[in-house]
Order: structure tokens, then sequence, then C-alpha cells
């Protein structure tokens, strides 16, 4: 009885690899409408966003959020609620915050739910320096400060 049921799994598996063109040496087909989405599809509420940190964040919630729709927002226009209720939506939601260099790589938010709180930058920034920081909030929790990157200038971090 062991070897009929080994034997079987086996014929299982030889069907299903069959089925999906491995077993010829060709890739598995690819339906052109899932490639479509992989691309990050983003909605701007946010105002003026730079070509530099639109491309960083589509890169890097194309990449590793493929098929998640992106919002950028502002972050005094970013609620509880949306935070709290984004984990099965496949919704990222990027807030766009204002801040002020204190030094060459840290500085303070100065509007929005964190102000003055403490933040490190992607690039080199001038003291005294105002800058817009994008934080792209991590899809898969509810938790309204789990933040899974920072652009800032261009650059991820």
């Amino acid at each position: 009885m062991k070897n009929t049921k080994g034997l079987f799994a086996a014929l299982i598996f030889f069907v299903t690899l069959t089925l999906c063109g491995y077993i010829e040496g060709k890739a598995a087909p690819v339906n052109k409408a899932t490639k479509a989405t992989q691309a990050a599809r983003i909605t701007n509420k946010a105002g003026k966003v730079s070509k530099k940190d639109r491309k960083q964040i589509e890169k890097y919630c194309s990449r590793v959020y493929p098929g998640y729709k992106v919002i950028i927002t502002k972050a005094d226009q970013l609620t509880d609620k949306q935070l709290c209720t984004r984990r099965n939506k496949n919704i990222i939601y990027v807030a766009a915050y204002n801040t002020k260099a204190d030094s060459a790589r840290a500085g303070h938010v100065t509007g929005g739910r964190f102000k003055n709180c403490y933040i490190t930058y992607a690039h080199k920034a001038k003291a005294g320096g105002k800058y817009r920081t994008y934080w792209i909030y991590t899809p898969g929790t509810n938790s309204i400060d789990s933040i899974a990157a920072i652009v800032s200038g261009g650059k991820l971090k």
C-alpha cells in the first residue's frame, strides 16, 4: 500500500508539471491581464510630487507589494480609520510630511500627526532646509505607526 501512495503522488506531480508546461522546457503561460496588474496603481491626493520621489515610491511598491493600489495623501488628510482598516483591502497609503532639517542627516516633522517627531533622511540635507518626505505605511497591518519605508530627495530609506 505504501508504494501505491507514493506512485500516485508522483503521478499527480508529473501531470501538474505537464499541464503547466514545465516538462517540455517551456515556461507556464503568462496571462497579460495578470502581468499588467503587477505595476503599482498610484492615486495622488497630495498635490505636486517630484518625479524622483514618485519613481522611488512606484518602484518600491511594485517590487514589494505587486498588484496593490497606492494612495498618496497629505499627512493631515490621512485618518486613523483609514489606517486601521487597510489590512485586507490591498491598499498602500503614502503620507506626505513636511520636515525641517536640523543637520545633514536628521530633522523633525513640522506638521501632521507626528509633529515635532525626529526623522532621519535618506539623502544629505542642508541644516535649516525644508523637505518633503513620503512615509509608506505597511499594508499588511492595521497599526497606525507601522511604516515600511521613507522616500525623500528621490532616495529610499
